[in-house]
This record gives structure tokens, sequence and C-alpha cells, in this order.
């Protein structure tokens, strides 16, 4: 298993976490990205934009974007299936639910 980057620290974790939580199309696609990963387990890149309306370069990006900061490794020396890491996990933990669905209800993505 080849992690990209190491797992983001307490300071990195609360930054990406504010960033994540915003309702920016891109930071609410890597967010979906990591609840997919947890919930699915790993998968290729490419097979995730089959379950939602993303081009396969965006969902490349966006995978890119998680795995330098440390929120996702991906398997198989670089080439494999992506897989949610501890950090990765430890931000969804840390995320406010309650306001973010209620940020992304007010902005009608839900």
């Amino acid at each position: 298993m080849a992690v990209l980057n190491a797992m983001p620290d307490s300071a990195s974790t609360a930054a990406l976490v504010a960033e994540l939580s915003s309702p920016d199309a891109a930071a609410t696609l890597r967010l979906g990205i990591l609840r997919h990963l947890d919930q699915f387990g790993p998968q290729a890149a490419a097979e995730i934009p089959r379950a939602w309306p993303v081009t396969r370069g965006h969902m490349r990006a966006a995978a890119r974007r998680l795995a330098a900061d440390g929120l996702v490794e991906v398997l198989e020396n670089g080439a494999g299936p992506v897989a949610i890491s501890e950090g990765g996990r430890r931000v969804l933990d840390e995320i406010d639910w309650t306001e973010t669905v209620s940020s992304m209800q007010r902005d009608g993505e839900l």
C-alpha cells in the first residue's frame, strides 16, 4: 500500500475540515469521494463517476488532491484503486455534519 502523503497533523486536519465543509463544488466533490470510499471501500477513481454526473478528469483531479492532502491512499504502486486513509477518516470524524448538510440544502445541493 503506497501512501502518497503522510497523515495530516491537527492543524492541517482543522484546515481540511473547514475546506471540505465549504459549499465550493470542488470541495463538495472531494467530500463526496471520501464518504463514498468510507462507505464502499477501495475503488478505482475512474469507477466512481459512474455514480455521479462528473467527468473522469474531474474525478481523477479530485482524487489526486485528496492523495496530496493525505486523505486517500492509492493502492498497488500508485496505479490501482483509491482507499480512504486514516487521515481521511479523521477528517470525516471532525466534520460538523449538521452544519455541512444545512449548508448544502441552502445551496440546493441536496
